[in-house]
Formats: C-alpha cells, sequence, structure tokens
C-alpha cells in the first residue's frame, strides 16, 4: 500500500550562489553517527534510496548508481567527504550536498541539491521528500510506516510554487 496523504512539504527552492537548488533541514532521532551510516553509506542508502548505489568513499571517489526503474544508470563524483559530518557528489549536471550535525533530540541533516535547471525543483524535491520520508522509518526500525505515493507530493510541491516543467521519467517523458 502506497500513503497518498497529505504532507508536511518542507523542501524549499533558494537560489545559493546563483544555483538553483532545493533544500531539506530535517531533525532525525538518530545518533549523529547513526543518521551519517545511513546517508553516506552504499548498504544503508539501498534501504531508503531506489537506486542500487556503488560508492568509493572519499573525495575524488567514484559513486554509481544502478537499477532504478525510473532513470538510467548513472556516476557521479563525491566532490567533499568529512567523515560523520558533511559528503557532498556530482550526479548529472546536479551536485547534492548532505550535512549532519549533532541535535538536542538525535541529529540534524542540512539536504541540498544544486539542480542541473530551475525547472527540476518541483520534480527533484518530490523525489528527495520520498526518499527521505523512507529514510525515517530506517532510521526508526518502523516497519509500520508506509511509503509515500510520488506525484501527489510531486503535485503538492508544484502546487507550494516550485518550478515545475522538467521531464518526468515515466509519466511524461514519452513522444
Amino acid at each position: 500500500m502506497i500513503n497518498s496523504a497529505p504532507q508536511n512539504f518542507d523542501g524549499t527552492y533558494e537560489v545559493i550562489d546563483d544555483r538553483p537548488a532545493i533544500v531539506f533541514e530535517r531533525e532525525y532521532p538518530a545518533a549523529p553517527s547513526q543518521l551519517w551510516a545511513t546517508m553516506a553509506t552504499a548498504p544503508a542508502m539501498s534501504r531508503w534510496f531506489p537506486s542500487r548505489v556503488q560508492l568509493n568513499a572519499h573525495q575524488g571517489g567514484g559513486i554509481v548508481f544502478t537499477g532504478d526503474p525510473h532513470m538510467e544508470s548513472s556516476t557521479g563524483t563525491v566532490t567533499d567527504w568529512e567523515p560523520e559530518r558533511h559528503w557532498s557528489f556530482t550526479w548529472g549536471d546536479s551536485e547534492v550536498d548532505i550535512s549532519v550535525e549533532p541535535a538536542p533530540e538525535g541529529s540534524n541533516l542540512t539536504f541540498i541539491e544544486f539542480l542541473e535547471a530551475e525547472n527540476t525543483a518541483a520534480r527533484n524535491a518530490a523525489g528527495w521528500h520520498v526518499c527521505l520520508h523512507a529514510m525515517q522509518s530506517v532510521l526508526t526500525g518502523d516497519t509500520m510506516t508506509t511509503p509515500l505515493d510520488w506525484e501527489p507530493v510531486y503535485r503538492g510541491y508544484a502546487e507550494k510554487g516550485l518550478p515545475t516543467g522538467a521531464v518526468v521519467p515515466g509519466i511524461n517523458d514519452k513522444n
């Protein structure tokens, strides 16, 4: 069963250093080391991310994404690696930047995707929103949490005003 209930659309669209970006800031009830391991190790990422990930975890290392039914396989490069604190990587023409910090009730996550184009904001925010929801379940061990349906989340971000218009694999990518 997939959850299509209304969500708190907490991803924001921003322009950072003249680059369009989507930003998520969330607190998780997990120690920073646990959040880091879930966000920055390939085996744990496979539990919340739709692609299989191969990661050479150091600055300059490679990252490979395969097996996502909605995307072709792709590669990137780890552009920054500060264990248990911060990492970033390229993904196509985008760059993902992830920071983990201690918080009173666990950890704070700051997740930024510098977008290849402004019109990808709603699409990509919806995708990351679904992933971060799944990651919450992984961190808490809550096996009863229902996965989110991407399309209502996308519509929510579009209604919130995030830029739209990009091709959506599997939906409007057919000629």
